[in-house]
């Protein structure tokens, strides 16, 4: 998969064939039938195509960010793949005929083999599970090959892989990433900041810093504020497990998400880290607010809502009860369940924080910002199947619209510019940016490529980390991202340095012997 698209090419060489447009793929595996099934990153979709190219059936919808290496099992109407958040993936089975879906265990990129057991990673480890195809049972897990770094097995038994530490692995130091601005020309400039496990960083409104989640690589992360000047960087949580952060219109506060799993809450506190920590909303058990932009001056937030990632992946995603305030002791108030799917609305910040529902989709939202005139919403869904960019009016938000901005391709990661007369965004491996005309009613433009990921700024397409985290300067010429950098460490573990060294690969054949005499069927 090269600049957004999934491409063949013969293993004797020559020039590659585009069989479809797809984002970043994790896992495309090739059928007797002549079909190829894969999954794309962030999009939260499976897909099948024909081998000779055309256009994708999706398989699977609405699973959420983070699916990957989907494998059709011998029966030809269950899938098996992974599904969740780093951290907590899960092997998933569901079923292509009723939408029967199953949790088996934790791990990430299961597969089944023709001697009948289920293999999988978990935290650097292969270990192996007895699968019973008719029942769909597993058993228990029997630990087969310690610091996996990557892996492939034949269907006749040879198992090659290479040693080292994986993304998977939370007990182990995550590996260190670098921000770097990259013009609209392409050009690249580092930032002084020292590498470290950023993510999910936000620019301040005036853009002299930076606020990015640092994981620890326990499972934990903190809030940490940088200056984009100097690179010297200002610590804002201390408690492990904060994220999601959101600065105030007037760069002086950080809103963000605190708190273990899905009984997150909403807290606020000035960015240089004076004063206490303000408890905003207590989320209701069993829904998740996500605050995503201002509707104003920083008086109101738009949010999305909801249901908890077990009540989405069970189906149950209706509209549930408002948040607990703050000052709420026994409960709340719900709202009447009348839609499905996940729900866009506003949280008030000052008195009793109400929430105010404005739209109902079907789908996942994946992003959102209000327009600087704060007349416009743009979001990221995948209702219609595929993760496209619409635009709304706000807060009269169905009051006509939507304007579909992306061109029948998946896009993520926009925002717009300061004027409101452009929306960029990440599509297929390079960033693009539209005109848009907002007068008397909005009008988007035809969609030009700035540059692409790839070659235009001298980066692979793997080694853009978030790339669907979307930052602009305030001026609008330079965009933030973050790469991933090697260091020692890695170098050592998987013996692959800047020098050009190959990677140690290791062969185990036969491997079905030994996994058929210490995982046996029955």
């Amino acid at each position: 998969m090269t600049d957004g698209q999934l491409k063949k090419v013969a293993i004797g060489g020559g020039a590659s064939k585009v069989l479809c447009d797809a984002e970043l793929v994790l896992g495309a595996t090739w059928y007797p039938n002549n079909t190829i099934i894969y999954a794309e990153l962030f999009i939260g979709s499976i897909s099948r195509v024909s081998a000779d190219g055309g256009t994708p059936e999706q398989l699977v919808l609405n699973e959420g960010p983070n699916v990957d290496v989907p494998q059709l099992l011998p029966d030809g109407k269950t899938l098996l793949f992974t599904s969740g958040e780093t951290g907590a993936y899960k092997i998933v089975l569901k079923s292509l005929e009723t939408e029967d879906r199953k949790e088996l265990f934790a791990g990430q990129a299961a597969r089944y083999l023709p001697t009948g057991q289920i293999v999988y990673a978990l935290d650097d480890n292969l270990y192996a599970r007895p699968f019973d195809l008719g029942t769909l049972g597993v058993g228990d897990p029997v630990h087969k090959v310690s610091g996996v770094l990557r892996w492939e097995i034949s269907d006749s038994g040879t198992m090659i892989y290479i040693p080292g530490r994986s993304t998977s692995d939370t007990t182990s130091p995550v590996p260190p990433l670098t921000l770097f601005w990259v013009d609209r020309q392409g050009k690249v400039e580092e930032i002084p900041a020292l590498p470290n496990a950023y993510s999910q960083f936000k620019i301040s409104p005036d853009g002299k810093k930076v606020a990015v989640t640092v994981s620890t690589g326990e499972g934990s992360s903190d809030i940490h504020i940088l200056d984009l000047n100097s690179g010297i960087p200002n610590r804002l949580t201390f408690n492990g497990n904060s994220n999601n952060p959101l600065w105030t219109p007037d760069s002086q506060r950080i809103v963000f998400l605190s708190g273990e799993g899905d009984e997150r809450s909403i807290y606020c506190k000035n960015a240089d880290g004076a004063g206490k920590t303000e408890l905003l909303f207590s989320m209701p058990e069993g829904y998740f607010f996500l605050p995503l932009s201002w509707a104003d001056d920083g008086k109101t937030m738009v949010a999305t809502k909801r249901g908890s990632m077990r009540m989405w992946q069970s189906g149950m995603r209706g509209r549930g009860p408002a948040p607990k305030r703050a000052s709420d002791s026994e409960g709340s108030s719900t709202n009447e369940e009348t839609g499905s799917g996940m729900d866009i609305g506003t949280l008030s910040m000052e008195g009793e924080h109400e929430w105010t529902p404005l739209l109902n989709l079907k789908g996942w939202v994946n992003d959102l910002q209000i327009s600087p005139d704060r007349k416009w919403m743009a979001y990221i869904s995948n209702e219609s199947g595929a993760f496209e960019i619409y635009v709304r009016p706000f807060p009269e938000v169905e009051s006509s619209g939507p304007w579909q901005v992306t061109d029948g391709a998946n896009g993520n990661g926009f925002k717009w510019s300061q004027d409101g007369r452009e929306l960029f965004y990440f599509q297929l491996g390079s960033l693009k940016v539209v005109e848009v005309e907002t007068e008397p009613t909005f009008k988007p433009g035809m969609s030009k490529v700035i540059f692409k990921l790839g070659g235009d700024i001298g980066l692979s397409l793997p080694d853009i980390i978030n790339r669907a985290n979307l930052n602009i300067s305030p001026n609008d010429e330079r965009f933030l991202m973050l790469k991933q950098i090697e260091t020692a460490a890695d170098e050592s573990q998987t013996e692959e340095s800047t020098t050009g060294r190959p990677r140690k690969i290791i062969f185990v054949v036969n491997w079905f012997e030994e996994l058929k005499e210490k995982v046996p069927v029955e």
